[in-house]
């Protein structure tokens, strides 16, 4: 039996670290679940609560910057997600806890709109809309829209 702060809610493909897989929205928070095919093979993943959630982002690659191999093996439609790193605590996500942060960056994301929304939906924090941050962004990236929980 499922306790009900472990219940699923929503998952979606992606690729994290070049490994396909999940990323499951619960009740509790986030995950990465790799996809069987790859579970044998090393990989990294992450289990996060909403409470560390910080700031998340929608990028996307142009795709006429890449090339015919990179559109392969690379995804133009990204979710930035950004952590409480373990020196951060609660409270209000500060410059020093920037550079601590704990960054998940989700590739090939299918459905990455109805993602994001979902965990703003569910995360129940007090969201904020941030302006585009120039300077981390390479040219060949654009982000799209971007919250805090400021």
């Amino acid at each position: 039996m499922v306790a009900d702060n472990q219940r699923d809610i929503l998952s979606f493909g992606c690729t994290y670290f070049h490994i396909p897989g999940r990323l499951i929205i619960s009740i509790h928070g986030l995950r990465f679940v790799a996809a069987a095919i790859s579970r044998a093979l090393p990989h990294e993943s992450f289990d996060k609560p909403y409470s560390e959630l910080v700031e998340m982002s929608k990028r996307q690659t142009r795709s006429s910057v890449l090339s015919p191999l990179a559109k392969v093996t690379t995804g133009t439609d990204k979710l930035e997600i950004r952590f409480r790193g373990r020196e951060g605590g609660a409270g209000v996500y500060g410059m020093g806890e920037q550079k601590s942060a704990e960054i998940v960056l989700l590739e090939n994301m299918r459905g990455r709109g109805k993602a994001f929304n979902s965990i703003v939906a569910f995360s129940g924090v007090r969201w904020q809309h941030l302006q585009q941050r120039p300077s981390e962004t390479r040219p060949e990236e654009r982000k799209g829209d971007s919250l805090t929980d400021r």
